[in-house]
């Protein structure tokens, strides 16, 4: 069954907002969204690789995939649950590719001129194989922050995850956009997060140029609402309209010496990529040695715990689909 609808370019075709989480993929949605020839996504559709998750890449019950999507907190408000409903009212099993497409026809509506989709969710990075499938023409945006800070946030969103394990995430995503970036130069441009506090015009200006869209003065006129998550206290809304250059070193007053020789000693190479210059505090090297080696192994016990349960979930999927078809 194959889904057609006019404007196919601003939803086959989507700018996709990629990086680490807590790298500032949030930030470069609200500065993007004051653009009148950008459509941005209010929220992160995580709604997507849950049902990836969920179905595969095939959706054999569409009536449970609406259902989640019409309870999802993630969900477009122009997009009403009766809405949801009936664009899907006809099918009963469609691709992952096809379900995806109609959400989006639904979000986008009847605009005209018909504007690009920007998507964002942190997570995509660990599924570009994946985003390829469902935006076959997608531009990527990789915004990459210095790790020590990156971890620092992470450390304070998720205080239950240990430095290393904050390191891999920032590591493994580094490395995904940059590979994505070199060798498909013409669908990925990299931007560091501190050159868009702090040069913000100079930083959005080339980027423009690559969205093929011209760059505007009320794109640094934003407001974004958000949770602020410092150690040790209460989590707390706040609401920012302007860049604060300060926050880019508070890393230094949360993170330990230990703490940052090991982010340091572990994302040298990527450091370099982007030119973060390690500060190599002085840390005994027995402790060091001790605290890495117990982080690495408790990162692996973690990711093993992950893969099997990862395998055990596709293989449900796979047995599910097979009983389906032998049933039909």
């Amino acid at each position: 069954m194959k889904e057609s609808a006019p404007g196919p370019a601003r939803l086959t075709s989507p700018i996709l907002i990629i990086g680490a989480r807590r790298s500032g993929t949030t930030l470069l949605r609200a500065l993007l969204s004051q653009h009148p020839d950008l459509l941005v996504h209010p929220a992160e559709p995580q709604f997507i690789l849950d049902l990836y998750r969920r179905f595969g890449r095939c959706v054999y019950n569409v009536s449970e995939a609406v259902a989640y999507v019409r309870d999802h907190p993630h969900r477009a408000p122009a997009v009403s649950p009766r809405a949801l409903e009936n664009a899907y009212r006809d099918c009963k099993q469609l691709s992952l590719q096809q379900f995806v497409q109609r959400y989006l026809r639904l979000w986008a509506g009847q605009e005209q001129p018909p504007k690009r989709a920007v998507l964002k969710d942190p997570y995509f990075i660990r599924h570009l194989d994946l985003m390829f499938e469902l935006f076959p023409g997608a531009t990527f945006i990789h915004i990459v922050r210095d790790p020590r800070a990156n971890v620092s946030s992470q450390r304070a969103r998720w205080p239950q995850a240990t430095t290393w394990e904050c390191l891999r995430w920032w590591r493994d995503a580094a490395l995904a956009g940059h590979r994505l970036a070199q060798q498909q130069p013409h669908r990925c441009i990299e931007l560091r997060y501190e050159d868009l506090v702090t040069t913000p015009e100079q930083t959005l200006r080339p980027l423009c140029r690559f969205l093929h869209i011209p760059f505007l003065p009320q794109l640094l006129e934003f407001e974004l609402d958000t949770i602020s998550f410092i150690p040790g206290q209460e989590p707390e809304a706040v609401r920012f309209t302007r860049l604060d250059p300060t926050r880019l070193t508070q890393w230094q007053q949360y993170l330990s010496p230990l703490e940052v020789r090991l982010v340091e000693a572990g994302g040298r190479r990527e450091m370099a990529w982007y030119h973060y210059r390690p500060t190599n505090p002085p840390v005994a090297r027995l402790p060091f040695v001790a605290r890495l080696l117990q982080e690495r192994a408790r990162y692996q016990m973690r990711a093993a715990v992950r893969q099997g349960r990862d395998t055990l979930r596709h293989m449900n999927h796979f047995l599910f689909h097979q009983a389906r078809c032998r049933y039909k």
